[in-house]
């Protein structure tokens, strides 16, 4: 049996620092659970297994990652449901960027 789940992930809504947030379109099949995957390498169908990260997000729609490293990250989700994960949704890609290095505190009195 093939859950039919369709699953937007919306776009990295807050990229500073070390932590990024994304948000995602509930699916169409009622009580589903969600799961999102991270990795530096490509997510497809055959390999979104070995993701470097893998968030259980239960029934929420958005998800934070905080401690992400520098680079280029791809995110997809999945849905689950009575054991049955659905496919990948879209894979949305984004730039971590390094922090300032020349970053400075100036007070104004």
């Amino acid at each position: 049996m093939r859950l039919l789940a369709s699953i937007l992930l919306l776009a990295a809504m807050s990229a500073q620092g070390s932590y990024i947030r994304l948000a995602w379109d509930a699916s169409t099949t009622p009580g589903c659970e969600y799961v999102l995957y991270a990795s530096t390498n490509e997510l497809t169908q055959e390999t979104y297994r070995d993701a470097t990260v893998r968030v259980p997000c239960g029934t929420n729609l958005t998800a934070t990652i905080e401690g992400i490293a520098v680079g280029q990250w791809r995110f997809c989700a999945t849905a689950i449901k009575d054991g049955v994960e659905s496919d990948l949704s879209n894979v949305v890609v984004t730039e971590i960027p390094p922090a300032p290095g020349t970053m400075r505190t100036v007070v104004l009195q």
